[in-house]
């Protein structure tokens, strides 16, 4: 599995309080604003790989799992 994307944000959000005034008391009707600006590029990979043996001998069963996880990403 691959996962690739590219981000370039602007956005304004509330800082989920009153916004204040001088003597920096909340000012009730107004909400406190910040800015966000985000650039990233991230590159994910993802591979994953099993056998399965069941094999036999006299009165004994086994089972025999081999397997290879990989996880890579990068920001």
């Amino acid at each position: 599995m691959k996962q690739t994307w590219l981000e370039d944000l602007q956005e304004h959000r509330t800082t989920n309080a009153f916004a204040r005034d001088i003597n920096n008391n909340p000012v009730t009707s107004l909400v406190g604003m910040q800015f966000v600006q985000r650039q990233q590029d991230w590159n994910i990979d993802n591979f994953n790989a099993y056998f399965n043996f069941d094999f036999r001998k006299d009165n004994i069963s086994n089972k025999l799992l081999i397997g290879y996880d990989l996880s890579s990403w990068e920001k």
